[in-house]
């Protein structure tokens, strides 16, 4: 399975974009503006999971991305409401042996 993350809007609060599987938006990102993954495959695994539950990205200096709904510059909203279909979704792949890898574009 391969999720694609979308950057759209950097700032002094963080790095916005969003997540989409097969041209579908999951969920609105942020990252924080400075410890940041740059763009490439990362593998995703349960162990190791990049993407996060989180309203502000700035206690995430392990390069990790906070997901939700849009709220302001660097901030989204109803993580864990968001976090937890993606992270199912993802629990699934893998229990059925697909690899899940992550595409920062």
């Amino acid at each position: 399975m391969l999720i694609r993350l979308h950057r759209y809007r950097r700032s002094q609060y963080g790095i916005d974009g969003y997540l989409e599987i097969s041209g579908k938006r999951l969920a609105h990102t942020t990252e924080h503006p400075l410890a940041r993954l740059p763009p490439g495959e990362y593998p995703i695994t349960l162990e190791h999971m990049i993407l996060k539950k989180g309203n502000g990205p700035f206690r995430n200096l392990d390069g990790s991305i906070c997901v939700g709904q849009p709220h302001c510059m660097g901030c989204v909203i109803k993580s864990a409401d968001t976090f937890q279909p993606i992270y199912d979704r993802i629990q699934k792949s893998l229990k059925r042996e697909i690899p899940v890898t992550l595409l920062i574009m």
